[in-house]
């Protein structure tokens, strides 16, 4: 039988284990790590340790899973693509799975009307996609600055990261045509659109890195009513929050919203790296050649992204993630009935914040980073997210059953209650890097 609760000597930090061999050999400039988590192999929401121990994952893998690992779907079609590997990318050849994942994109994601026909640059992170479309849309517009937004995070590379508000704030110097405003605070984006200096105002439908922040309804139509008004390209980064995980293919649909420019990524390759920025033709053809990528449009990563979107569509998953989430709203408010230490929970489908202060009102971002870890003993998987590292960020994969989910938020609920009640030594943590 398998087990989900940890015993003292399975750390994963002893000699030879799979997590201190990826410690000696993996950079730590790729490591963003919160507990000893070492998986052998996943099916579905359930990751499961070289020793047996089974975990619910309330991640699924920073929102990469999206259909659950191992998908049957997606591992077929991974194998057949991978059987008759036609090309590497689209560079230099075109490749039947790229141009159609193209194809299909252009017919389920809308974008603006009166710009032309769109396209689609197809991509290997949300880092990539975002890059892309801003070196596109500086390229394509007479006007130097791009609109952001406080705490933002767009990418960990290039143009992207540069400019990510999450990141600037952590000492990486935000790109200097870049200016920022407060996220959802409507009078400062639209007076900082109405200068006119912006190319376009890129935002996240829901803040996810910065803070799990679910904007006011009223926040995305306003910012594309002015968008228009000024001349402005929308750009919504879709690449954590989309996919179906809100109810809605986008989530700026659940405003009602319709972008100029959409980037997708994590879950769109269920797994596997993929990513996809979708922008009028003539925005890119200003760039021609700008962001090229070997492996960018790789058949066997499209092929994945075909199955999918197959999947969302024949399992009704997006409506499920609808009523998964009424189910996970009622769960995390009763779980904040409970405990003091939780000052506000947030949640549009199953995308949700757990949102940890003190009695002074000061972040705990130490309890928050003991509470991950004592669920992680437990048996479930989430992770802090926000500038202060106090919100645990939850977004499970669309498949994942109403018990597990459940399951994995009373496990939660548990930790929270081992660290207010003292049982748990706040330095627990303190050997993992994190944020």
């Amino acid at each position: 039988m398998t087990r989900s609760s940890m015993d003292s000597t399975e750390v994963g930090l002893t000699d030879g284990s799979l997590y201190a061999r990826d410690a000696a050999v993996i950079a730590v400039s790729e490591h963003l790590r919160f507990f000893p988590l070492e998986v052998q192999d996943a099916r579905g929401s359930v990751l499961c340790s070289p020793a047996g121990r089974e975990l619910i994952d309330l991640s699924a893998g920073w929102g990469a899973a999206a259909v659950g690992y191992a998908h049957p779907r997606v591992v077929e079609a991974i194998a057949t693509e991978a059987a008759r590997m036609p090309s590497v990318g689209v560079l230099s050849a075109a490749n039947p799975a790229s141009t159609r994942l193209a194809e299909n994109l252009l017919e389920v994601v809308p974008l603006s009307a009166g710009r032309g026909q769109a396209a689609v640059h197809l991509g290997l992170s949300g880092s990539d996609a975002n890059s892309a479309a801003l070196r596109a849309i500086r390229a394509w517009s007479d006007r130097p600055g791009i609109l952001v937004f406080e705490n933002s995070y767009h990418g960990g590379l290039g143009p992207a990261q540069h400019a990510s508000g999450f990141y600037a704030a952590d000492g990486i110097a935000m790109d200097p045509g870049v200016e920022q405003v407060p996220y959802g605070d409507v009078e400062a984006a639209v007076a900082a659109l109405e200068t006119e200096r912006f190319a376009a105002a890129a935002v996240e439908p829901i803040m996810a890195d910065g803070g799990l922040i679910v904007p006011s309804p009223a926040f995305l139509p306003a910012l594309r009513e002015a968008c228009d008004r000024t001349g402005t390209l929308l750009m919504v980064d879709e690449v954590k929050v989309g996919m179906g995980r809100t109810g809605s293919l986008l989530a700026s649909g659940c405003d009602g919203v319709v972008a100029d420019v959409v980037t997708l990524g994590k879950g769109l390759g269920g797994g596997m790296p993929l990513s996809a920025a979708i922008a009028p033709r003539q925005v890119w053809e200003a760039a021609p050649g700008a962001s090229l990528l070997t492996l960018a449009g790789n058949p066997v990563c499209a092929a994945a992204g075909l199955a999918v979107l197959e999947t969302l569509e024949a399992e009704g998953l997006i409506g499920r993630a609808g009523e998964l989430g009424r189910e996970l709203s009622a769960a995390l408010a009763g779980l904040a009935g409970r405990h003091e230490l939780i000052h506000d929970v947030r949640s549009r489908g199953i995308v949700a914040g757990i949102e940890l202060r003190r009695a002074d009102g000061s972040a705990a971002d130490a309890e928050t980073a003991a509470v991950v870890h004592r669920a992680f003993e437990l048996g479930a998987v989430a992770y802090p997210v926000g500038p202060e590292s106090n919100i645990i960020e939850l977004t499970p994969a669309l498949t994942i059953t109403s018990e597990q989910l459940l399951h994995g938020i009373e496990l939660l609920g548990q930790a929270v209650a081992d660290v207010e009640g003292g049982r748990i030594d706040l330095q627990a943590a303190a050997g993992f890097g994190g944020w």
